[in-house]
């Protein structure tokens, strides 16, 4: 059973509502280094967060049932596991909100590729400080928070081109489009705010501020406008790019 802890009670009547919203949230911790656990465990709920650990990756398998406010996975505990928890989290409506952050004590670039393809959120490298986990954690959070479900559209769509922007899939006259999850997510992110340009940089702050990339970013992006227009036939056209590489989804009113 994941161990739980009650949530911290909140004394201090002044404290921010940003804070006050913290008490509600709940983490999963998944992590097999005992003294580590605590550490996390202690941090997080001295900020405010209740937090369950799991230390095999099948214990946190069988209780993702239960909604979580943050995933943070431990990448060499998860091991096989660990690209398609990312997969699963995306494509389960139940799940599809929840952030995942991996922690991993290596970072190739293969590997951060991998995984934010697969729908993680950002990464902690080892060795980390609790202060570093709780920036990060908190960081993660804000961004969430400032798109709540309520108000962002869920989907959004081009005559029969669409795309699911909890599940990061797309489809085009309803059939699937064999995208990745981040080429679902520039695609989504161009057809939301559509008739503006964004710079390569500007879309991977938008949209991945924690991934750090060997590459160059207007190389990524490159690559995944080429590969995205490949899938959308008459649609490709709406993508545009300008002499600073730019790039815009242009739809005439």
């Amino acid at each position: 059973m994941p161990i739980s802890s009650p949530e911290t009670e909140n004394n201090n009547e002044q404290a921010d509502s940003d804070s006050a919203t913290l008490k509600k949230l709940r983490i999963l911790v998944v992590e097999n280094d005992f003294l580590l656990c605590e550490l996390m465990k202690y941090s997080l709920e001295s900020e405010g967060y209740a937090v369950d650990v799991c230390v095999t990756a099948e214990e946190a398998m069988s209780v993702l049932p239960r909604m979580y406010s943050l995933i943070i996975a431990n990448v060499s505990v998860l091991g096989q596991d660990s690209a398609g928890l990312g997969t699963y989290l995306r494509q389960n409506g139940e799940t599809a909100d929840i952030p995942l952050v991996f922690i991993s004590s290596s970072e190739t670039e293969e590997g951060i590729i991998s995984a934010f393809e697969s729908g993680v959120d950002a990464f902690l490298k080892k060795p980390f400080s609790m202060r570093e986990m709780v920036a990060r954690i908190n960081a993660v959070m804000r961004r969430y928070k400032r798109t709540p479900s309520v108000s962002s559209p869920k989907r959004i769509s081009h005559d029969d081109l669409c795309v699911n922007l909890v599940t990061r899939e797309a489809s085009m006259a309803e059939e699937p489009l064999d995208m990745t999850m981040q080429e679902c997510q520039l695609l989504g992110f161009l057809m939301l705010n559509r008739n503006k340009l964004y710079s390569a940089e500007e879309i991977v702050n938008e949209l991945w501020p924690e991934c750090k990339l060997k590459a160059d970013p207007h190389v990524s992006i490159m690559s995944m406008i080429d590969s995205i227009k490949s899938q959308i036939g008459i649609y490709s056209l709406y993508i545009v790019a300008d002499d600073c590489f730019s790039y815009a989804y242009v739809e005439a009113n």
